[in-house]
């Protein structure tokens, strides 16, 4: 007889609607071809993106595990273990950024422990082809992520990716961001014109130690011609940067090195807009909208 596998996939619904209120119709090809040209054990993979009336459908790999910004809440993340989680995400950079793919919103919300405790990035809504010497002038990323070419008007490249690593890499180890601002116009002025400032024994007790305080002030070089990652040596020097100089890379790509921690979690706290599919669910009954039947005339070759 016909052998049926049980998969579990992940169902990523999103409203044509919404997108057509905030303009940003094209990030959703953007992200459909992104993840469509990847194949890589750290990121999720999408097997098939579809409309249906007023929504778009992604079906991709259901991770169960943490959302990295709940653990980074939740638990203590020692300096060794942020050594261990931040390679991880250089690697996925590497592969990315071989592939012309500017990835565009590093932060913790974006990253999932999943069950063997190695990271899963997960969200490509922001992610662009950027080749060699093109530029993107869209104002897009996480505001408190965001590097100071962002907010300039000259456009940016995946120098962008670096800056965010580093801003990320600051919070994991102090438990704060390097900028706090109350509004976007004063988080824009310490960004660009700013200094780091690197506060002795932060909310986990942790100094930065003069290795991870040349790292971090490499990543977050305010021209992006002079930040790490886009000297001539390109990601290699991050990867040679002393901070990291103890990480066995290849043992890291083939996940043989034992992590942290694994969480036995089924559910992550972030998958609310996820919705568990099996594959022998296939025939998907897409939610109808009788309010706003216009917006199925929008992707009509999606």
């Amino acid at each position: 007889g016909e052998s049926r596998t049980r998969r579990e996939f992940a169902l990523k619904v999103i409203p044509i609607r919404h997108l057509v209120k905030n303009g940003v119709e094209h990030t959703v090809r953007h992200e459909r071809d992104v993840m469509g040209s990847i194949k890589h054990p750290s990121i999720v993979r999408l097997y098939s993106a579809f409309k249906a009336h007023d929504h778009i459908y992604f079906v991709m790999d259901l991770v169960n595990g943490l959302d990295f910004y709940w653990c980074m809440q939740n638990y203590e993340i020692s300096e060794k273990g942020a050594k261990f989680y931040m390679s991880q995400v250089v690697l996925m950079l590497e592969y990315l950024h071989s592939r012309t793919i500017a990835y565009r919103d590093i932060k913790p919300e974006n990253l999932i422990i999943a069950r063997d405790g190695y990271l899963r990035m997960i969200d490509f809504g922001l992610s662009k082809f950027l080749g060699p010497g093109e530029r993107s002038y869209t104002f897009c990323g996480t505001p408190l992520y965001l590097a100071p070419e962002v907010w300039g008007s000259g456009g940016h490249n995946r120098a962008v990716d670096f800056w965010a690593l580093g801003v990320f890499l600051y919070e994991v180890i102090s438990g704060s961001l390097p900028w706090e601002a109350k509004t976007e116009v004063e988080l824009r002025t310490m960004v660009v014109s700013g200094s780091v400032t690197f506060p002795s024994g932060g909310v986990h007790g942790q100094d930065f130690s003069p290795q991870l305080k040349q790292f971090v002030t490499g990543l977050l070089e305010k021209n992006p011609n002079k930040r790490l990652g886009m000297l001539k040596e390109g990601i290699q020097g991050v990867k040679r940067v002393a901070w990291l100089r103890e990480i066995d890379w290849p043992s890291l790509e083939s996940r043989a090195l034992e992590p942290p921690f694994k969480p036995d979690a089924d559910v992550n706290p972030q998958m609310q807009d996820l919705v568990k599919i099996d594959d022998e669910d296939r025939e998907l009954v897409p939610p109808t909208s009788r309010d706003c039947p216009k917006y199925g005339e929008y992707f009509p070759d999606f």
